[in-house]
């Protein structure tokens, strides 16, 4: 399978290609020059990257990537079952609806992206350290978040909330 990219450290082809890692799924690399090209708008209808080229066809979006990775590779990274399937989808679902935005945040402040609002940025660090409260309960007693092992939804959290916390975090938050 081809894995479209238009940049090296892209966060959104992180989580496929982890997940790849993790399922033993070889994806090779295709660097896009111009995501707005006639060329690569034929294959990506959102001209965006990632997009995903499999034998069936071209899927875009990162978490349906790693999903789709997540199914037809080893370890059963997407769920033993339909409940521990849904409880994947519902922790990934949770990293892009309810962490993502503050990541967003988070990171564009830190690093320049955007004119940092200090009333938003702080806000944001206070509810991404509340969400990780929530997860610091469903967790406790587990080594993951669904069954025992890593799933999507172990690495979709990771890569939004590491950054986070380590742009964040200091001596008086452990």
């Amino acid at each position: 399978m081809k894995i479209y990219n238009n940049r090296l450290g892209n966060l959104w082809t992180d989580l496929p290609f982890i997940t790849s890692n993790f399922a033993k799924v070889k994806l090779d690399e295709v660097m896009v020059e111009d995501t707005k090209s006639k060329e690569y708008k034929a294959k990506s209808f959102t001209g965006k990257c990632p997009a995903l080229e499999t034998p069936e066809g071209i899927l875009v979006e990162s978490a349906a990537i790693a999903r789709y990775i997540a199914e037809v590779g080893e370890g059963k990274l997407q769920g033993g079952n339909a409940w521990e399937a849904a409880n994947v989808n519902m922790w990934v679902d949770f990293s892009k609806t309810s962490i993502q935005p503050h990541f967003a945040t988070i990171i564009y402040s830190v690093f320049g992206h955007v004119a940092a609002d200090a009333d938003q940025f702080n806000n944001a660090v206070k509810e991404v350290k509340e969400l990780v409260k929530t997860l610091n309960v469903h967790l406790q007693g587990k080594t993951h978040l669904v069954a025992n092992r890593v799933t999507v939804a172990d690495i979709a959290l990771a890569l939004m909330l590491i950054p986070c916390l380590l742009y964040t975090s200091d001596a008086a938050d452990e």
